[in-house]
């Protein structure tokens, strides 16, 4: 049933990045042009249709880290986390607020994926609320919930949002969009 419950999850997931992407980019065009890598046109042709490869590399690089992002999230959606044993078990002991890094995965697969300026600038300030967030929650909610051995816990799990691999994403994402705007 988990695993039903998975490829479900994962469907919705591309389902709504599909009609998302779509949506945002038939209105994109209405802005003026900031896509990223404009100067190099490097496209190939599939039954009369020019498609471009850079909007192939960011939709795929972006559907990736989207869907990495809603499954962790569906995955730590399944536990309860009221407890204080829960904050060194699973995800909690490896990340304070793995959530938010889903959050911010999940953000950073949509965005990126567009290709602009636009969407990265959205993007960042997603971003920016999502810590700003945290750091209410840490301070005025958990440690008034757990005390000292929030604190504790702080000391020992030293991440907040990103697992290494959410890392590298972002990364990866960070050099596209330099090179992209290099390339403006």
């Amino acid at each position: 049933m988990k695993f039903l419950n998975s490829i479900l999850t994962l469907l919705g997931a591309v389902v709504f990045y599909f009609v998302f992407y779509t949506l945002l980019k038939s209105v994109l065009p209405v802005l003026p042009d900031l896509n990223l890598f404009q100067q190099l046109d490097l496209s190939f042709v599939v039954k009369g249709y020019r498609i471009p490869a850079f909007d192939m590399i960011f939709f795929s690089f972006g559907l990736w880290v989207f869907c990495h992002g809603v499954l962790r999230l569906a995955s730590l959606s399944e536990k309860d986390h009221s407890s204080k044993d829960d904050l060194d078990a699973g995800e909690f002991g490896k990340i304070r607020h793995p959530v938010y890094g889903a959050f911010m995965a999940i953000e950073l697969g949509l965005f990126v994926s567009l290709r602009t300026v636009y969407s990265l600038c959205f993007m960042a300030v997603l971003i920016v609320f999502q810590i700003v967030a945290s750091y209410i929650e840490d301070n005025y909610v958990l440690k008034k919930k757990f005390g000292d051995s929030y604190d504790e816990y702080c000391n020992s799990v030293r991440r907040r949002f990103f697992t290494p691999v959410i890392i590298f994403y972002y990364l990866v994402a960070a050099l596209l969009t330099f090179a992209g705007i290099y390339f403006m």
